[in-house]
């Protein structure tokens, strides 16, 4: 018998390395704020041009940010959000709005400490970058997505919706600090599209760990 984890409460707070987490049904209430719910207190803030908050209508009928593509974002310093090294895992849920140009999911707020994930990347891809970009096939804007991307340099992965996408080099750099929704700098590149989940894990999450966090990730959002 295949045991369904989310079903009998496991959370991703189960694995170990939690350096961050962000769930929009609880950012915290606040519009302003995208509250870290790891515990580790790595709240994301954007002043004036926050995304839309949605308590549903994502896949699943979850919550959501919907960011315009525009000028929205959250963000956190380097100073307050720290650094993570290579290797790191990162996951995310999302829905794009667009398939043209390049939209940031998340960056650094460090231009020499980046990782980065775009959706979409100038031809409709869901790609990492540390230094240099890996791409995938196209994902489109009809369905929502979970991603999990392994940073590590030569064992780096993407995988889509449980399935192993990409298993290129994107680089070794590290993440220093975060920028939901923009480019490292704040000002451009905007992500197009919705978002209901951002996990990050200070280490690589494979066995196991990996079985289990996906399938979290595919039955809360029924992806």
């Amino acid at each position: 018998m295949i045991i369904n984890p989310y079903r009998y409460g496991w959370l991703p707070s189960s694995i170990s390395n939690l350096y961050a987490w962000y769930r929009a049904d609880l950012y915290g209430g606040t519009a302003t704020q995208w509250d870290d719910i790891s515990g580790n207190g790595r709240h994301a803030t954007e002043a004036t041009n926050y995304p839309t908050f949605n308590a549903s209508g994502g896949s699943g009928d979850q919550a959501y940010f919907e960011f315009d593509g525009t000028n929205d974002k959250f963000g956190l310093a380097q100073a307050s959000f720290g650094t993570v090294s290579q290797p790191s895992t990162v996951c995310v849920v999302f829905k794009s709005d667009a398939t043209t140009g390049i939209r940031t999911i998340m960056d650094s707020t460090n231009l020499s400490a980046r990782q980065a994930i775009f959706v979409p990347y100038t031809y409709d891809r869901l790609a990492s970058f540390a230094g240099t970009l890996v791409g995938t096939t196209a994902v489109g804007t009809t369905s929502w997505h979970y991603a999990v991307v392994n940073f590590d340099s030569v064992t780096s992965f993407i995988r889509q919706d449980g399935v192993l996408v990409n298993t290129g080099n994107p680089g070794t750099m590290s993440l220093g600090g975060i920028s939901i929704g923009s480019y490292q700098s704040g000002t451009g590149n905007f992500f197009d599209g919705r978002l209901s989940e951002l996990i990050i894990f200070d280490k690589e999450v494979s066995g196991d760990e990996l079985t289990a966090l996906e399938t979290y990730l595919a039955t809360r959002y029924a992806i």
